[in-house]
């Protein structure tokens, strides 16, 4: 604890088994530590100052599991047997006395421990009796221990070897490795780095080889491969690729010291005993007590109990893994809670003996073919209201007998990406007066019932950053607590506006955070700015106002609203646009509000014709109805610049939406997109600028009916963002425009970055023949071929492209206009109408005959780009 005590020497046993102490303060006088002195002092975490010890004595300090700091040992001379033995937390260990310490036996430490030694030492201890048996683990003082390389994978050896050479592999104990690595790599880090505690592959990838990094095994593309890392006893923790899709067989079998480690997102697969260790058995279990904060049973967890009886699973958990419970025979009787998400396959295969499963969620969860080896025996018991559900799902109608069972539910469940609707058939959910339900996201609660009112206790509403849950009442619905629980990363801005007047008393979230509002007076007065902290002595976020908020740490912000006087069944609402008079039109008059519902809302569904600037997550992006298919998440805050003949925006009841029904939206837009062709009035050129990391994106409407000064009715001021590059057109008067609608004409492209780098720009979509002419080297590209790739200085630069209009080909506008004929690319392919018997074909831009019609359909393409001649016209197309 800091305090220094002037104790000569601590004798033998002298807290041996205090598995409560945690830290011993300074001893600078102490010049001995007997035998079993700390011996499974379990808690201990820290050992100060021992500059005066000399001796320590037989299993001191043995398996003193947390210990993880010893202080320096100036004058230490003899360690006896076992002293450090199983202090598996300790990392490394500071001898810097002037000669090497006596030490009883090598295996005085864990393979993962380091020992520093002054260099002059250095081979004394690698060749001194039992030191030599742990040499590997012994470097010198102030050794480059840290290092972050890129690597790429060779066909017939090891990247990583080369970059860090064969003197510093046993140096390494914590590397970072980008690039690409194989089987050579995988040899090296096992075999070759016994020091390695901390690997962070996340920015590597694993491609396949031939070569075999353990006997039999060789590395496969994006797998982290069967007994990888299986006996690296010194691994401490480990952060896999991003890229990988499974992690293979006992990959981390026996890794007795790794205590932590991530699953990446996209694993879908983590083979038997993978994180397993082989001296743990478990065969004799016969009962188990769950706490109640569990969350997971991995697989293969109980595999094989075959005493194990009965268990009572908590509510909370969510997952049980693979052959969890594989084989435990004497198993009579599950009961699933209600907040379950995934039972994988076999997870009870081979569980003969049970008789009874009892489920307890809303929603059937997906299981496997074989989740139970015993359908025909077994009883499924399912609450009534989810009878029919349960009834028509494919792999729980295996059991032969259901029955339901009378019951409120305390907790539920939709998740999956799934919507449950309550309607007149399903009736209202019997729920407790308190139950709490969970609305994971993607999915999405629907009241239809008009005629009995369904009470849900407490709603949750979950946000993990991409999708959000729905809630949509229809009919009768209400709660006492809405409660919105939002997954927010470190140092990112997150847009919100609620339904709900929110007391900023009810609001939750670890570390230090901000809400800030836009103050549209303040931009139209001054040009720039408007963000400012909420006024002293705030006591409520409004309803329906747009907010901008930031936390200093990856946590959930949650946020609850009393909803026992708030209507959840909410009919049209009206948000009125507030005047902003500005000496520039183009800072006019903005207002920053969102979403006034628990779901998803189409933008086309507002009856407003005007571009929207939204926060893509890194910078602003501008969005117009009829335009784009843009869907706001529920408790999104968007901008809009009001137009001067626009009072207020108009958000219909009838159209809330969930996720899935938001997709289904989708889909459909862009199949009538595809028919109804390129409107040659209105031709859209969208433009994308990309660092490799980061894409930002402008636009340019060429429409002869409008004109080339800033019109909020149709343009967008771009709103700059900083920390990523910046894209935009511009004007005579230096205007930054998101959305540029102008007449025909070339147009001037201005950008900024924040380093020095290689960028692209790219056309995602032209309906009319671009070139990009870069006024620093001269050179024309037509915009037709793919993304241009260019290289510049960090800085502002607003002279250096041009957008000019390629009058040498024929485009999709002339054909349409000459031949009535439309050619829309569209994701997979190409949307051809109007042929009317005119002779079409596609080629490839090496001459190819791709296809040859005479018909109206879809045509299907791989992503690249196509010539299409119809008749006797030709245009370049770009198929994504």
């Amino acid at each position: 604890n800091g305090t220094s005590y002037n104790v000569v020497n601590i004798s033998s046993y002298a807290f041996n088994g205090c598995t409560s102490l945690t830290s011993v303060g300074d001893l600078p006088a102490c010049t001995s530590i007997g035998e079993y002195a700390f011996n499974g002092c379990t808690s201990l975490t820290s050992v100060g100052n021992l500059s005066a010890c000399t001796s320590i004595g037989v299993t001191a300090f043995g398996y003193c599991t947390s210990l993880a700091s010893v202080g320096d040992l100036p004058a230490c001379t003899t360690i006896g047997k076992s002293a450090f033995n199983g202090c598996t937390n300790l990392e490394k260990i500071n001898l810097t006395a002037p000669n090497v310490a006596t030490l009883s036996s090598s295996n005085n430490f864990p393979k993962n421990t380091t020992i520093f030694v002054p260099a002059s030492l250095l081979e004394a201890y690698k060749t001194a009796n039992n030191w030599k048996d742990i040499a590997n683990q012994i470097l010198p003082l102030g050794t480059k221990t840290d290092y972050d390389i890129t690597a790429y994978a060779q066909e017939n050896s090891s990247a990583v070897h080369a970059k860090i050479g064969e003197l510093h592999l046993d140096e390494v104990i914590s590397l970072k490795i980008s690039g690409t690595i194989n089987g050579y790599d995988i040899m090296v880090l096992r075999n070759k780095m016994h020091n390695l505690h901390h690997l962070d592959l996340s920015n590597a990838r694993i491609v396949s080889n031939n070569y075999e990094y353990y006997t039999g095994y060789h590395t496969e593309d994006d797998v982290l491969g069967a007994y990888c890392f299986r006996n690296v006893e010194n691994l401490i923790t480990i952060q896999l690729p991003s890229s990988i899709t499974s992690i293979g067989q006992y990959a981390f079998n026996n890794c007795y010291a790794l205590h932590g480690i991530v699953i990446p997102e996209g694993v879908t697969s983590i083979g038997c005993g993978a994180f397993s260790n082989d001296n743990i058995g478990i065969s004799s279990l016969v009962s188990v007590s769950f706490p109640t904060t569990l969350t997971t049973i991995d697989g293969d967890a109980f595999h094989g109990c075959s005493k194990l009886t009965s268990i009572i699973l908590p509510e909370k958990l969510k997952t049980i893994g693979s052959q969890a419970f594989y084989f435990c025979i004497s198993l009579a009787e599950v009961r699933i809670p209600s907040m379950i998400t995934t039972i994988a396959d076999q997870a009870f295969f081979g569980c003969d003996a049970l008789k009874d499963v009892w489920t307890y969620t809303l929603v059937p969860q997906n299981i496997g073919q074989k989740t139970f080896s015993n359908y025909a025996s077994a009883t499924l018991h399912v609450q009534k209201t989810s009878y029919d559900a349960y009834y028509w799902n494919t792999q729980w109608s295996q059991f032969g007998q259901i029955e339901e069972f009378e019951g409120a539910y305390k907790q539920w469940l939709i998740n999956n990406e799934t919507d449950y609707v309550i309607d007149d058939n399903t009736g209202v959910i019997d729920t407790d007066e308190d139950a709490t339900g969970e609305i994971d996201p993607g999915s999405g609660l629907i009241s239809e019932n008009e005629d009995d009112e369904q009470e849900m206790g407490t709603i949750i509403i979950e946000d993990d950053g991409s999708l959000v849950g729905s809630l949509i009442g229809h009919g009768h619905i209400s709660s006492k607590w809405l409660k919105f629980h939002s997954k927010v990363q470190k140092a990112k801005w997150y847009f919100l506006c609620f339904p709900y007047r929110v007391p900023l008393s009810d609001i939750e979230c670890e570390g230090s955070w901000v809400f800030r509002y836009y103050d549209g007076a303040a931009r139209a007065q001054n040009g720039q700015g408007g963000w400012k902290n909420l006024p002293a002595g705030t006591q409520y976020l409004e309803a329906g106002v747009g907010y901008i908020f930031q936390c200093n740490k990856d946590t959930k912000l949650k946020i609850k609203v009393n909803t026992q006087n708030v209507n959840l069944s909410p009919g049209d609402i009206i948000k009125s646009l507030t005047t902003y008079v500005a000496n520039n039109i183009q800072d006019a008059s903005w207002n920053l509000m969102g979403n006034p519902f628990t779901s998803y809302f189409n933008m086309d569904d507002m009856s407003y014709e005007s571009p929207i600037t939204i926060w893509n997550g890194t910078s602003y992006e501008a969005v117009r109805p009829g335009d784009d298919d843009y869907h706001f998440r529920p408790f999104q805050a968007f901008f809009v610049q009001k137009p001067e003949a626009v009072k207020n925006l108009l958000f219909p009841a009838s159209k809330r939406e969930t996720y899935n029904q938001s997709k289904k939206a989708m889909e459909a837009s862009v199949k009538r997109r595809a028919v109804r062709g390129v409107n040659p009035q209105r031709l859209l050129v969208n433009l994308t600028l990309s660092d490799g990391t980061t894409t930002d994106k402008t636009r340019v409407v060429f429409n002869d009916e409008k004109t080339a000064s800033y019109e909020p009715e149709c343009d967008a001021s771009k709103f700059m963002a900083s920390g990523v590059p910046q894209f935009y057109s511009l004007d005579g008067k230096q205007v930054c425009y998101s959305i540029n609608e102008r007449p025909n004409g070339d147009v001037q492209l201005g950008f900024s970055t924040q380093r020095a780098g290689t960028y692209t720009i790219e056309a995602t979509r032209m309906d009319k023949p671009m070139l990009l002419r870069d006024m620093e080297t001269g050179i024309t590209f037509d915009l037709a071929n793919g993304a241009y790739e260019f290289k510049t200085e960090a800085g502002t630069f607003n002279n250096r492209f041009m957008l000019v209009v390629n009058t040498q080909a024929t485009g999709l506008a002339d054909i349409k206009t000459k031949l009535g004929v439309s050619i829309m690319s569209v994701p997979g392919g190409l949307e051809i109408n109007g042929l009317n018997g005119t002779s079409t074909s596609i080629y490839s831009t090496d001459g190819k005959l791709m296809k040859e019609l005479d018909s109206d359909g879809f045509v299907n393409l791989k992503s690249g780009i196509y010539v299409v001649k119809v008749g006797e016209m030709t245009t370049k197309v770009l198929v994504k």
